[in-house]
């Protein structure tokens, strides 16, 4: 009896990380999102009832958001995993910075004020800030990634966004999420 007890337990305890790995752990993959006769994305609203769009016409892509799908620009994310910014060296060739094959280019480059890529398993643009004065640098990806994603400031705060700095660029500040300067949650940046 022990023994059956000890196994169903054990068998529960399986099921209980299975189902938390498909819910938990399973990438979610964006799928392109129709468009109505007018160039708008169809059955993406956001919460305040517009969709959140800026412009109109192309194609967008519904990206996983914090409350729901948010679309974007379907050019916005490159397939590309080597960052536009190229260093050339004295004999002319040029060397692309290589991302992980998780990490899809947007926008800035590795010999620029900052760095824009997303990571489609975990759903997450990153905002790599790599000049001081941080603010500026902050200021300019932001502009960027608005206008490339082509979506207005509300509808971006529902992405998932780390905006951050590395010991290279300032030791003190390094490591921390401050976010969208425009969204709830940020952190100013002296």
């Amino acid at each position: 009896m022990k023994f059956f007890i000890t196994a169903l337990v054990l068998f529960a305890l399986v099921g209980v990380a299975v189902a938390g790995y498909f819910y938990f752990l399973t990438p979610v993959e964006p799928n392109f999102v129709d468009i109505d006769a007018d160039g708008q994305p169809l059955l993406f609203p956001d919460s305040s009832g517009s969709n959140g769009i800026v412009g109109s016409g192309g194609e967008y892509e519904a990206i996983q958001g914090q409350n729901g799908v948010v679309a974007i620009r379907a050019d916005a994310i490159q397939e590309s995993t080597v960052a536009v910014g190229t260093t050339t060296t004295a004999i002319g060739a040029e060397f692309g910075y290589p991302l992980s094959d998780d990490q899809k280019f947007v926008a800035g480059g590795f010999d620029k004020d900052f760095l824009i890529y997303f990571n489609r398993p975990q759903s997450t643009f990153y905002i790599y800030l790599q000049s001081e004065p941080l603010k500026e640098a902050r200021e300019l990806a932001e502009s960027t990634f608005l206008s490339t994603l082509g979506i207005a400031e509300e509808s971006v705060c529902e992405l998932y966004v780390w905006v951050f700095v590395d010991e290279n660029t300032n030791e003190f500040l390094a490591g921390n999420n401050f976010g969208l300067s425009f969204c709830p949650g940020a952190e100013i940046i002296p």
